[in-house]
């Protein structure tokens, strides 16, 4: 059998992605989807005008900055973040924003590590900070981990997030960055800030930390 060679492309991609020789070049063979809660089962109304296309090329992982709340079932929260972004949103420092057209984020990490999907990932998200979203996939982890720590169960759940996005979209495991790289934001929590570095090197032990520009932090997203 003719051995697969790796594409430039897929440099720092899991061994999770099959590479396969075809036509003397690679082809990336998409990891499985994980179990995720998806629109229909939570119950996702409808985007609002304004969404835009993308194609995305890179990753980015948040936090909620709102405290775990395991009681509240994941499609409660889809919910009520769907029916928040949707609306006329005031914000802490006083301003006032126009509805979004949908979640903000692609896909969601409830406290029992349950993936739910947000908005289509084909459509680029949106933020309260300044950066340009497009070309992203936003992953965001319930919780404010300034103050709390990530559960063992999103932590195994983020994994299989950026594995499969990875692969899909061609994303070099090293070029995964945080909110706080692109914005002014302490996010996604300085605790699980500390453990990424770690997580991305279990899934490349050839990883090494992006050099994208930390943009100067503020206390919360």
């Amino acid at each position: 059998m003719k051995q697969s060679r790796i594409h430039p492309q897929a440099a720092g991609i899991l061994a999770a992605v099959v590479l396969l020789a075809f036509a003397g070049g690679a082809v990336a063979q998409q990891t499985s989807k994980p179990e995720l809660l998806d629109r229909v089962a939570w119950g996702a109304k409808p985007p609002l005008p304004g969404m835009r296309p993308h194609k995305p090329y890179s990753i980015i992982v948040h936090h909620t900055a709102v405290r775990q709340n395991p009681k509240t079932s994941l499609a409660m929260k889809l919910r009520g973040l769907q029916n928040f972004s949707q609306s006329q949103r005031k914000m802490s420092d006083g301003r006032s924003l126009p509805p979004w057209p949908d979640l903000p984020y692609h896909y969601y990490i409830g406290a029992d590590g349950t993936i739910g999907e947000g908005r289509d990932v084909n459509f680029a998200g949106d933020t309260n900070t300044n950066y340009d979203t497009t070309g992203h996939v936003q992953v965001v982890l319930e919780g404010n981990f300034e103050i709390e720590q990530p559960t063992a169960e999103q932590i195994e759940a983020l994994k299989k997030v950026l594995v499969w996005q990875a692969a899909r979209w061609m994303v070099p495991i090293s070029t995964i960055t945080v909110h706080r790289d692109h914005a002014g934001t302490a996010c996604p929590g300085k605790h699980l800030a500390a453990l990424m570095p770690s997580i991305l090197r279990e899934l490349d032990p050839n990883y090494q930390p992006s050099s994208v520009k930390k943009k100067p932090r503020k206390k919360s997203e």
